[in-house]
């Protein structure tokens, strides 16, 4: 499939994530551009330009910024951070322009243990965090020799972006290794989360399970307290108090954006959220997504046969919606993003339908790809890599699900290193 010109004949799994994008059906069975002032959070999927949430966005004339810095332009980003982006949708429902880009990942630290599977699932510990990493998740080393998430050791600098609940718990959709200790990282390592059980006379607060210390910080918020979300910055490795807990020697701590996790808006701006499911204590009329608390009305469309008494803690769901008079922001439509049934297929390519929008696999494998699709290239490193850059005989890694109509449709496709012979 070539993403610079996506074929717009890909079927209902496709045309179901790309319209989700705020739009509004004008009675005609025709999707209206997003509204201005609208606003969409989720993974980047690839480039040519900018895919987020099957929505291709033109990001030539876009401001870009990476962790506050501002950026130059795409080539700042990468597949698998998690961004918020301002523009507009055409009438297509595939294609937009970015208006504004902006990227911060979750924490930048030390890892404690590393839970993974050699299939690459499970949980690590990271500054005292429960990172929960999938098949999905991209993963990307600086360091010579660690060429997946299972072989990150405890001591390794890792960036993390993902879906956090700002306590303690992050579905991570990307995971860089950046140095093999501290020592060879020569930064200063950084965490995102909500304050809990601050002890003003201790100098302490909580965020996980890592217990911040903040006594000797050369900056601390004047608004520190309970439910006040926060930057925490640090130069030392956290200490082991060999009881699960860790705690961490804090040079900074500041307020993170406004105090509150999470995005408001104005009255009426239009907003579309991709994320995990991160608490359902006030339901059944609002639950946290990304820590963000989304309100459930009866006009509230659930998808694909989703209810409210379906969702789940760690569930990843598309949420389309609003912000009513009192700022809180009003689910339109919830949807969920299956990723419970993938198969994983590691195999050559024998043929490609660029205009069909598929490949096909030595093993027979029809694999079709949408705007959706997380396409990575570890073989050449092609920041614009799509299906229209792969060749016969290229070796891939594909994720796939099954849709409706039983066809294997790709959640994530790799270009790797042929295996050797």
């Amino acid at each position: 499939m070539n993403r610079k010109g996506i074929s717009t004949g890909m079927g209902a799994v496709a045309m179901a994530v790309a319209v989700a994008l705020g739009g509004c059906s004008d009675g005609s069975g025709t999707t209206a551009s997003m509204a201005s002032g609208s606003r969409t959070v989720g993974m980047i999927s690839g480039f040519g330009s900018v895919y987020v949430n099957g929505v291709e966005y033109e990001s030539d004339g876009a401001t870009i910024h990476v962790d506050g810095e501002l950026g130059n332009d795409d080539y700042d980003l990468e597949v698998g951070m998690v961004v918020t982006m301002s523009g507009s949708v055409n009438a297509d429902g595939v294609s937009g322009t970015a208006t504004a880009i902006s990227f911060s990942d979750e924490l930048e630290g030390i890892v404690l243990e590393n839970g993974v599977a050699a299939d690459g699932t499970g949980t690590m510990n990271i500054m005292g965090q429960e990172v929960t990493v999938g098949l999905d998740t991209v993963f990307e080393s600086d360091v010579a020799g660690i060429s997946g998430v299972e072989a990150v050791a405890p001591g390794n600098i890792v960036e993390v972006s993902g879906y956090s609940s700002g306590q303690g718990e992050i579905f991570a959709t990307r995971i860089e290794v950046k140095a093999t200790d501290l020592t060879s990282y020569g930064g200063e390592m950084e965490l995102k989360g909500v304050v809990s059980g601050h002890d003003a006379g201790a100098m302490q607060f909580t965020i996980g399970t890592l217990i911040v210390d903040y006594a000797d910080a050369i900056y601390v918020s004047s608004e520190l307290g309970d439910g006040l979300y926060v930057e925490v910055k640090s130069d030392t490795a956290p200490l082991d108090n060999g009881d699960g807990s860790f705690t961490l020697a804090a040079t900074k701590v500041e307020k993170e954006d406004d105090g509150v996790m999470g995005i408001s808006g104005d009255e009426g701006d239009e907003i579309e959220i991709e994320g995990v499911i991160t608490s359902l204590d006030g339901m059944p009329n609002v639950f946290q997504l990304n820590g963000q608390s989304i309100v459930l009305e009866s006009e509230t469309e659930f998808e694909d046969g989703l209810d409210a008494a379906a969702l789940a803690v760690g569930d990843r769901v598309e949420v389309e919606g609003y912000f009513n008079a009192a700022g809180q922001l009003v689910a339109d439509s919830v949807e969920a993003e299956d990723d419970d049934n993938l198969q994983e297929f590691k195999d050559y390519v024998v043929s490609i339908d660029v205009a069909g929008n598929s490949l096909t696999l030595q093993g027979g494998e029809v694999i079709t790809i949408t705007s959706s699709t997380i396409m990575l290239d570890s073989y050449m490193d092609d920041h614009y890599f799509d299906l229209g850059d792969l060749s016969e005989g290229d070796f891939v890694e594909v994720h796939a699900a099954t849709d409706g109509s039983d066809a294997l449709v790709a959640t994530k496709l790799e270009r790797e290193d042929p295996p050797a012979i």
